[in-house]
């Protein structure tokens, strides 16, 4: 399980020590738990984590995009497009440890299902064409991190 410098290998990121202060000790079935109770107070905890906690924490996004996301839900598609952006965001920028392969093929995966899902994400052709822009760019960049790529 993550400790705290897992999640904060920045030495300091006020955003990571958040996430820590959420995710921090849970389970994976507690992380989803937490998550589904309001995912959008939870979104950037994904972003800013350090990548070791994304490694452990990537399977509760992976089963709310899954299992439990839907076009109807209220939130008008920002939990699906914010979470493309978050894992943009962990495979672009430069961290003192950068993701793992294995979880930025993880990540391509997921992002391969949202695309041949879209229309479970966002039922009208706007929101489809955002969600879809990031977890494209997604794909990409986890994918140019499988072996042989």
């Amino acid at each position: 399980m993550p400790g705290l410098s897992d999640f904060d290998p920045f030495d300091g990121d006020l955003d990571a020590i958040n996430a820590w202060k959420h995710f921090g000790g849970l389970s994976l079935d507690q992380a989803l738990r937490l998550f589904l109770e309001n995912p959008l107070h939870y979104l950037e905890d994904f972003m800013f984590m350090g990548p070791t906690a994304l490694d452990y924490y990537l399977p509760v996004i992976d089963r709310y995009l899954r299992d439990y996301r839907r076009a109807d839900d209220d939130d008008d598609d920002g939990c699906t497009w914010f979470l493309g952006a978050a894992m943009v965001s962990q495979l672009e920028t430069s961290k003192p440890r950068p993701i793992a392969t294995g979880t930025a093929i993880e990540i391509a995966d997921l992002a391969a299902f949202v695309i041949e899902e879209i229309e479970r994400f966002a039922g009208d052709p706007e929101g489809q064409r955002r969600i879809l822009g990031k977890w494209r760019d997604a794909r990409h960049l986890a994918e140019a991190r499988r072996p042989g790529a």
